[in-house]
């Protein structure tokens, strides 16, 4: 019987005559009803490989193909019915194979709807079954398939933008959260969309939220299996938004129930497994090597307790090769992303109108490269002349802008992180791991102008709150939150030295080292006579009121904070100086006394401005006298 449906079967997918294919189509029939226990009974593929062999027949532009395929559609079903007293196994198969088949191809509307008319038209003149609930059965299910198809077709015409293409899978698939077949299938599709555009992280959190869909209906139906993942909870790892694939009554769902959905969406011990390895795979292809490791601890326990010991040799080798060894090589090298702010102002723009998004580009994309995609983007849309991109970062004065025109405004973010959140992630990773706070800054002065003097300097930070935290599903997730918070000069100036501090320190703790990247901040960090430098802030803040520094108007204790920094700064430029003495090359000698000499020389300057107010103490304690003697110039 295998032998022989693998024949009609494989003669459904090869290109056939019209005159072939209709009696392959009796013989399928045929087949049907003579071995209906080999589609209807226990766990079996059958049911769902031609389902979606012979739906795609249905969108055949050839009438008496379609006609055919719509005919043997029908003897599934009310086989399935006579075999069972139900259809639900053909219900959920068909469903997800017309779900497949319109996400990943190009559909005919009017061929579709019309074989699904000629379901329900065959069902209500089936005299037969007309005092059973199958006619009204076949009815509900091809309006379901219709309703799929008409979303469908909408989708497709919005195919050439990316963003909206994926959130209207997105919406689609978050439609059917109370159908976890359906759900898997759009984001499979979902996933499959991403990997066109190279989107390796969008794609593996899409097959890590069907793993932990699966992982939880497995939960319910096989409570006593302790190698299954705790439910969705157990992806928090890799992602907390997958943990929301839990199921919202879940208390009210027996094993038995649990058992049936499992076996009608094909949930299984051995398909779960089968996602885990993909999740690995497209985590690596997203350089998410840490979440590969965290799916391979779900996957191990399953193949543990089934005694796969190759498959988990395997594991471990790429546990050493594939994975660790990639996140030792990686170092900095490693980006894993550019997060902007883009808003949008216009009619033309539809339901975008008044929004904001938070977009994640590849790799290092530059805001120029952004802005460029998205303005040639809407102006093809919206015609020349109906679109503009505001340049500045500030809050949008609705009221100022042209009526009737589109507009779009794309700030750079980046990752925000306080207490400790921020104490807690250490490495790189970490900090674009799980993340929905992001940050943005905008430069502003008491009279209008955007930048000033040090003294007149003041600065927004304006903090985001996603909906979502990256990465996701989608590259763009929606704004929920908008925080601002002011700074004055002087805390603008602290921020500015601490952050200093921080990319030194970075540099100087890197492995590997990069050299250039040292030598480029110790240049700008040591040179006295850059302009709002250093140096500038000391004098303006810490110097002479007579020569006209302000520290006088801010409370002693942030002053206080400010020399603490500059220590801190002293210290880090001089751990730099030294570090970049025993790596430079033979010809870099008079480069490296230059900088030497710079350093002496800002010290001079700075020291008397950044002692503690009670004049006692150095920078970074000893430790600035001892690197000072070795720099050479100034004795303790």
């Amino acid at each position: 019987r295998d032998r022989l449906f693998g024949l009609l079967f494989g003669l459904l997918q090869r290109p056939q005559s019209d005159r072939v294919l209709r009696h392959v189509f009796f013989a399928v029939r045929y087949y049907i009803n003579r071995f209906p226990d080999l589609f209807f009974a226990g766990s079996t593929r059958y049911c769902a490989e031609l389902c979606h062999q012979v739906l795609q027949f249905c969108n055949s532009p050839a009438e008496e193909t379609r006609s055919h395929a719509s005919a043997t559609m029908y003897m599934i079903m009310k086989t399935n019915f006579l075999a069972v007293g139900n259809f639900t196994r053909t219900a959920v198969q068909s469903t997800i194979a017309l779900s497949k088949f319109v996400g990943t191809h190009d559909v005919h509307n009017t061929f579709l709807h019309r074989s699904l008319a000629a379901l329900a038209a065959y069902a209500s003149n089936d005299a037969e079954l007309q005092h059973s609930t199958f006619p009204e059965d076949v009815r509900g299910l091809t309006a379901r398939l219709y309703v799929i198809l008409r979303d469908t077709v909408t989708m497709q015409l919005r195919r050439d933008d990316h963003e909206l293409y994926t959130d209207l899978q997105y919406r689609l698939a978050h439609g059917y959260a109370s159908s976890p077949n359906l759900r898997a299938t759009w984001i499979d599709n979902m996933a499959a969309e991403h990997l066109k555009h190279g989107n390796h992280a969008e794609a593996a959190m899409c097959t890590t939220h069907v793993a932990a869909l699966v992982a939880e209906y497995l939960r319910l139906a096989y409570p006593a299996n302790a190698a299954l993942p705790a439910g969705a909870a157990a992806f928090a790892r890799i992602s907390l938004n997958a943990t929301g694939e839990r199921i919202a009554d879940s208390a009210r769902m027996s094993g038995a129930d649990a058992r049936q959905l499992c076996a009608a969406a094909g949930f299984s011990e051995e398909h779960l497994a089968t996602l885990l390895y993909k999740c690995v795979q497209q985590l690596k292809d997203a350089e998410l090597f840490e979440l590969a490791n965290e799916a391979y601890k779900l996957l191990t326990p399953i193949l543990e307790q089934n005694r796969n010991f190759p498959a988990l040799a395997e594991v471990h080798r790429d546990l050493q090769v594939g994975v660790f060894e990639r996140i030792m090589a990686s170092g900095a090298k490693r980006i894993l992303g550019t997060f902007y702010r883009v808003a949008f102002f216009g009619d033309g723009f539809g339901e975008l109108d008044g929004r904001q998004f938070l977009y994640k580009e590849p790799k290092v994309t530059p805001l120029a490269v952004i802005s460029l995609r998205l303005q040639d983007f809407y102006e093809r849309k919206l015609g020349p002349g109906n679109f503009e991109a505001i340049q500045e970062s500030g809050e949008v004065d609705r009221s100022k802008l042209t009526k009737g025109k589109n507009y779009l405004q794309i700030t750079f973010c980046e990752p925000h992180f306080e207490g400790a959140d921020l104490a807690q992630r250490v490495t790189y990773f970490e900090k674009m791991h799980n993340v929905n706070r992001f940050v943005y800054e905008t430069p502003f002065t008491k009279t209008g102008k955007a930048h000033g003097g040090v003294a007149d300097q003041w600065k927004r930070k304006t903090v985001l709150t996603t909906e979502f935290r990256f990465p996701y599903m989608k590259k763009r997730i929606a704004i929920s939150e908008t925080a601002d918070v002011e700074l004055d000069p002087l805390r603008v100036s602290i921020e500015e030295i601490s952050r200093k501090c921080v990319e030194l320190d970075n540099a100087v703790r890197g492995r590997p080292l990069d050299v250039k990247i040292l030598q480029m901040l110790l240049q700008g960090a040591v040179s006295a006579s850059v302009n709002g430098g250093p140096l500038d802030i000391a004098r303006t803040f810490l110097g002479d009121p007579d020569q006209g520094a302000v520290g006088g108007s801010y409370p002693a204790a942030e002053l206080e904070e400010l020399r603490h920094c500059f220590r801190e700064f002293l210290f880090q430029c001089g751990q730099a100086l030294m570090l970049n003495e025993r790596n430079i090359s033979p010809n870099q000698f008079a480069y490296q006394q230059d900088l030497k000499s710079k350093y002496r020389e800002l010290n001079v300057q700075l020291g008397p401005l950044v002692r503690k107010a009670n004049g006692a103490g150095e920078a970074a304690g000893g430790n600035l006298q001892q690197i000072l003697q070795i720099v050479g110039g100034v004795k303790k």
